[in-house]
């Protein structure tokens, strides 16, 4: 993996493909992480006005509790798409709308600060209480009782993903 330099000299993000097992060879995943969007609102454009040069799923990372949240919401885009179940326009669209009640869309022409798809990196973009308010997770004793942050950070993950799969029934 390299990275080129932009027109300004910056560093471009390092665009991660990321392989889902047991999806076809058509169906590729490629993921880039910022911090500090500058130019979201015009991106959010670009999706609302149908640009096809602006076809990516735009996550609002604060909502975002692992690699592996986004990748589920991806695989159960994927499917429902291979199925001819899709609820939204198209794959980017259904992604966003798998991760959270709360819909947003991202990838090139990003304004911000590039970070790895990794968990550690996603975990300091989390807002929790976002989270635990997006999950209605707020008050769960067994999450409440856990002393140890990252105990409490996986157990939500895993309520998190919980609620994800169980939207779709």
């Amino acid at each position: 993996m390299a990275s080129q330099d932009s027109p300004s000299g910056a560093q471009d993000p390092i665009l991660e493909t990321v392989p889902l097992e047991h999806m076809p060879p058509t169906h590729t995943v490629h993921v880039a992480v910022y911090r500090d969007v500058a130019n979201a609102a015009f991106l959010h454009q670009q999706l609302l006005s149908r640009n096809a040069d602006f076809e990516y799923a735009f996550i609002d990372a604060t909502s975002i509790t692992s690699r592996l949240q986004v990748l589920a919401a991806v695989y159960k885009a994927i499917t429902a798409q291979l199925s001819g179940a899709m609820k939204t326009p198209n794959i980017h669209s259904e992604t966003v709308c798998s991760l959270s009640p709360n819909n947003n869309h991202l990838r090139a022409h990003v304004r911000g600060t590039p970070l790895p798809f990794t968990d550690a990196a996603l975990g300091g973009l989390t807002d929790w209480p976002k989270v635990r308010k997006y999950y209605k997770l707020n008050g769960v004793g067994c999450l409440d009782g856990l002393a140890d942050e990252a105990q409490r950070r996986r157990e939500t993950e895993l309520l998190v993903l919980g609620g994800m799969a169980l939207r779709g029934l």
